[in-house]
Order: C-alpha cells, then structure tokens, then sequence
C-alpha cells in the first residue's frame, strides 16, 4: 500500500503540503501548478487516502445515505434512478460518497435509519418522498442532529426538501393542449401519491372553468371505457378531447380512444406525463412532459452538503421549489 509520505517524496514536497492537498484540509497555501503535480503523483501511484483515518481528523464519514422508502418500493423507476444519478454525480465531483438504502419494509427502514444516524455512520440523509411523511423517522433524524432532506412531494416549512413546482408544470400541460379543446381528461396515478398533483388539478380545473371546458378526473383502478370516452367528447360540443396521463397506461389509452372512434392527432391528444419512460413508437398527437429528476436528485444533494458543510442541522429550514421539466 503506497503511504502519504511516498507520495510527498515522489512530488518532492513535505508530507504535510501532500496531506493539505489530498485531504482538501486546507492546513498551508500551496501553489495550483504544485497541488496538481501533488495530485498527478499520486494518482500514478494509485494512492488514496484512508476514509478512517480521514474520518478521524475531520469528525465526518464523507459518506451520504440516498434511502429509497421501504413503505414505495412499487414506485422504483426511471424517475428515481434519474435522482439517484443526479446525487452520486453531485458526491462524485465532490470526491465523497453515496450509499443506497433499500430497506424491506417501513420497520426495517426505521431501524437502519436509527442506527447509522445516532451511529454517526454518515453525514446525511436524503429520503424519497414515498407517498407521505412518516413522523417516526422524522423524529428519529431530528433526535439524531444528522442533517437531512427530502427530495420530491409537497413543499414544507419544517424540515428540509427539494420539491418540484407543480402549479407551474400544470401551466406547461396547458400550454400542450391547447385552445382547441372542449374537454380535459386527467388520470390520475394509482399509486398512494395523488397529494402531490392537488395544485396541478386545481390550476387546470381553473383554466377549464375559465373557458367552458369540460374537466374530467379519473380516479378509477383501470382506464375509462370507450363508452364513457366518446360521451366526454361529446359534451365538449366535438372539439378535441385532451387526455393527460400522469400514470404509465399509454398503451392502453390509445387503445380505448381508438375503440371509441376518437383517433389520436386531429380528434384527441395525449400529453403523457413520465418520469423517464421511453415512447418507442409515438403515435399522432401525442406530447411527451418528462419530470427532470436528475435535477432534482442534484439539487437534494446540494442541499444537504450545505448542512453537512455548515454542521448545522437546525438552521432555518429550505424549501426549494424547481422546475419539474428540463429548462431549455
């Protein structure tokens, strides 16, 4: 194992100018053409420092811990791998690291939390939104003074979260429908995490209201019938029927416009909500809104090595509302 004081002769330094540059402790001023030369050497030398010993000096693991709901598994996807990216791209730039969390079920997820928090095991939490806030791991966190932020959900002014602006995303969706509508359908996802699109319906219920527009919500286990599709369209005095899919049933959709006689393009459009799902085979009419959770991921992790830089987990919380699709 190559050792610090290996590196500092082979770049010709003191031991400790190597260990202010490969710690990041910046303990003297040393020059950039010096500092790369440092970090060239030993990257030759495939030296690394120690986690443990470096966790000894600067009281941190260097480490953060992405937990993945135990209560959500059902809702792993695209969207959360696209969040994950974003974190681990964040804490490699960084050069600290990321530790996934699946655990099996909300007790099990309770008792890894509580050990690595009061374990001091890492520097912070980032917790998936998973369809509502368990007050118990809150407590837990908050007992433990580990920093933490939530990533996704609703905005909040007691703890920490990164969240998407909804209220906003809905006006891009109205923006792809269209003024040529006489109805609006929306389907809403079946999987426990309907709160999170309240703002989203209220902002097209007020925009259908405003222009006599029929507005219809969906709650139903599977897709409305063609029957109940054509009557829609109908009321809306034969324009266009506008569908929002905010859950994965495209397929199936097409499927029930096309039995009630309403083809997509001229006679209805889709604009399918997706947190990362590939439409191979688009058909007409059909708009794609994908929510950018790689920034989401991303800033969550900011966030939280804000905290962890400033060793304060109390401070005045953050809630900071994005944009939920790709800025352009």
């Amino acid at each position: 194992m190559v050792t610090l004081k290996e590196v500092a002769a082979a770049a010709d330094v003191s031991t400790v100018t190597a260990s202010s540059v490969l710690s990041g402790v910046n303990r003297v001023r040393v020059a950039a053409t010096t500092a790369e030369r440092i970090r060239r050497v030993a990257k030759s030398m495939n030296y690394v420092p120690l986690a443990a010993a470096r966790g000894l000096r600067t009281g941190k693991t260097r480490i953060i811990a992405f937990v993945v709901s135990g209560m959500s598994h059902h809702h792993w996807d695209d969207a959360w791998h696209e969040a994950l990216k974003g974190v681990s791209d964040l804490m490699w730039e960084r050069e600290e690291r990321l530790m996934l969390v699946m655990p099996r079920n909300s007790d099990h997820e309770l008792e890894i939390i509580r050990q690595m928090a009061f374990g001091r095991q890492v520097d912070g939490f980032i917790l998936q939104e998973g369809g509502g806030v368990n007050r118990e791991r809150l407590e837990i966190l908050n007992q433990s003074g580990r920093p933490f932020v939530m990533m996704g959900g609703l905005p909040r002014d007691d703890i920490n979260c990164v969240v998407f602006d909804m209220e906003a995303f809905a006006g891009t969706a109205i923006g792809e429908v269209g003024e040529d509508c006489g109805s609006v359908l929306l389907i809403m996802p079946k999987n426990g995490r309907n709160h999170i699109y309240n703002s989203f319906q209220a902002k097209f219920k007020e925009w259908a209201e405003a222009r006599d527009c029929v507005c219809t919500t969906w709650d139903g286990a599977f897709i409305p019938e063609s029957s109940w599709l054509a009557e829609k369209q109908r009321e809306g005095g034969g324009k266009r029927l506008a569908v929002l899919l905010l859950r994965s049933l495209l397929p199936e959709m097409i499927q029930a416009l096309d039995d009630a006689g309403i083809p997509t393009g001229n006679g209805s459009r889709i604009v399918f909500v997706t947190n990362g799902e590939e439409v191979l085979m688009p058909p007409p009419g059909l708009t794609v809104l994908q929510f950018d959770n790689y920034t989401l991921g991303r800033r969550s992790a900011q966030l939280l090595m804000q905290l962890v830089d400033a060793d304060d987990s109390t401070a005045t919380h953050k809630s900071i509302v994005i944009p939920a699709t790709p800025e352009t």
